[in-house]
């Protein structure tokens, strides 16, 4: 039985950590989203974490943490007294149904201005 655990990253290195995870054989979720950004004025749309400095990682507990803990772009997994924590059952899941296939999360569907969050 495999769980979702928060592993937090270097900054800026989120994409880097989810790509050395992945090749270690992890399952690895990175949800991002789209941004408006203004430079010299010019406006592009650039794609950015969700959650900045984490991304979610699924496998069994039974797991060799130290491994993750010393990937390239990770700084640790979040642990409690007892090892590491695992996500609420359907979060993560309900992040990727809502995803495309890059990892970009669209909310535009559902929230308007002036909705609570």
């Amino acid at each position: 039985m495999s769980d979702w655990f928060v592993v937090t990253t270097k900054p800026r290195k989120e994409v880097q950590a989810a790509f050395n995870l992945a090749n270690q054989g992890f399952d690895v979720f990175l949800p991002r989203m789209r941004r408006t950004v203004r430079h010299a004025r010019r406006f592009h749309i650039a794609v950015i974490p969700l959650f900045p400095a984490y991304l979610f990682l699924e496998a069994s507990s039974a797991v060799r943490w130290r491994s993750i803990n010393g990937t390239f772009g990770v700084k640790r997994i979040i642990t409690g007294d007892d090892g590491p924590v695992t996500v609420e059952r359907g979060f993560v899941e309900a992040l990727k149904s809502r995803a495309n296939d890059n990892g970009v999360v669209d909310f535009s569907s559902e929230l308007k201005p002036g909705d609570s969050v």
